[in-house]
């Protein structure tokens, strides 16, 4: 088995283009399959703190069920993909939820009405089973796209 150690990877005519092959003939860009940003945090919490993240410099409590991700650097444009995810469980209790990136903030899912991505930061939202915006103890959002 061979070993690579290295503390840096560069690409040889640009900087940011390493193509990696994935399985047996296909290729991708490294950079591409790279998370940019990622966070985990109790979405409940008096002060919102992160537990673990990675590209995050701050988390805003926006109202009950929704919060502001900011970006320590920022994305290239807001064409970018994200997920968000929830725990769903409160006090010993499961709950069927829903969270996401950009729904109004009635909780209707009518993005046209209401956007929340930009460069610098993302607005995630968990809806409990009766659509109704709730808090929860364990949110988690990841982002994939370009850097600026």
């Amino acid at each position: 088995m061979s070993e690579i150690k290295v503390d840096t990877l560069t690409g040889k005519t640009t900087a940011n283009d390493i193509t990696v092959t994935v399985g047996a003939t296909a290729t991708a860009k490294l950079e591409q399959g790279l998370a940019k940003c990622w966070v985990n945090f109790n979405g409940a919490a008096a002060t919102l703190s992160p537990r673990d993240s990675f590209n995050t410099s701050s988390l805003t409590d926006v109202n009950t069920g929704q919060h502001k991700v900011l970006f320590t650097n920022n994305m290239n444009n807001a064409v970018y993909h994200g997920m968000a995810t929830s725990g769903c469980n409160r006090n010993g209790n499961s709950y069927t939820c829903w969270t996401g990136i950009d729904i109004t903030a009635s909780g209707t899912g009518d993005t046209d009405a209401y956007t929340s991505k930009t460069t610098s930061e993302v607005q995630i939202c968990n809806l409990d089973g009766g659509n109704s915006l709730e808090d929860s103890i364990d949110m988690n959002c990841i982002l994939h796209g370009d850097l600026a």
